[in-house]
């Protein structure tokens, strides 16, 4: 209680993030759940990606998920799917790079369009295909050799990276991996964009419209990579508003699915004394990341 007369001080959301500790361990992307129109044309699109129509998939009453290895992809049927096409939120899968040509002429010759973009991450500099499947969920197609597991990436956009980064590489004890937009040499690639001279990915760059004369600057879109375990989450800077989910709401779709060994009670026990909201139910932990993104954690 405070003392007579005292003021309690109003601690911003930067503050009380930094006084937060990160959860024991450090979790690891193992899944992501989306929102499609049509959980039939989705498989047919993904067991074309994926190259398994057959036995890594789990049909539910109105859902369908797909394992491989210890990674999932979870497809939610919703008649309005949330699928933020327009956006840079998309997810990177594995594919073997021997199919890999094969994928992409099957799905051009399906009637999809296939992009070929390259992104900023260290590991990412080379030309990859992207695409949408059926209701608008955005593909990468990361091009392996000999992987067992399914992710690679995922991507979400935010307005504000500060307060994302020390939600998602403090409190829930990743590491960050790369930050893109603070150097000289990106803002040099982003000339080179605005001239057609390179084919980076269109959310890893923009214009600013200088006020005095209306001239168009290319710009290098902020980006921050956290690493959960083998598997990367990339924070991408907004660059127009969208509807956020109600404040109190930390369970929905799409999210992000992370994994830990620390045990549901004591996770929970842990969330609470850093006064963070989440939902519980059973050994998974449902919370909602600082843009409104949605992200559970799965205990050991």
């Amino acid at each position: 209680m405070l003392p007579a007369g005292a003021k309690a001080v109003q601690r911003t959301p930067i503050e009380s993030a930094l006084e937060r500790q990160p959860l024991p361990g450090q979790p690891r992307l193992c899944g992501i759940v989306l929102e499609v129109e049509d959980v039939d044309a989705a498989r047919t699109f993904y067991a074309q990606v994926f190259g398994d129509a057959g036995s890594g998939w789990r049909q539910g009453k109105h859902s369908l998920t797909y394992c491989r290895g210890q990674h999932w992809l979870e497809l939610v049927e919703r008649a309005r799917p949330h699928t933020l096409t327009l956006s840079g939120q998309h997810q990177a899968y594995y594919v073997d790079a021997r199919r890999l040509p094969d994928v992409v002429r099957q799905l051009r010759e399906a009637g999809h369009e296939v992009s070929e973009w390259r992104e900023d991450h260290p590991a990412e500099r080379s030309v990859n295909a992207y695409v949408l499947d059926p209701s608008g969920n955005r593909v990468q197609l990361a091009p392996s050799t000999n992987e067992p597991l399914l992710l690679h990436h995922a991507c979400i956009e935010l307005h504000d990276l500060e307060l994302a980064e020390l939600f998602y590489a403090r409190t829930l004890g990743g590491a960050v991996d790369y930050c893109h937009g603070w150097a000289m040499d990106d803002y040099a690639e982003a000339a080179a964009w605005a001239e057609g001279r390179d084919p980076c990915a269109p959310w890893t760059r923009r214009f600013d419209v200088r006020y005095w004369d209306k001239l168009r600057i290319a710009r290098p879109n902020m980006q921050t990579f956290v690493r959960f375990g083998e598997g990367l989450v990339g924070l991408i800077l907004a660059t127009e508003h969208r509807q956020e989910p109600p404040p109190d709401q930390q369970w929905g779709t799409p999210r992000l699915i992370l994994d830990s060994d620390v045990p549901a009670q004591q996770a929970a026990a842990h969330f609470a004394s850093q006064d963070l909201a989440f939902e519980r139910e059973g050994s998974r932990l449902f919370l909602r990341d600082p843009g409104g993104n949605y992200v559970e954690l799965v205990c050991g």
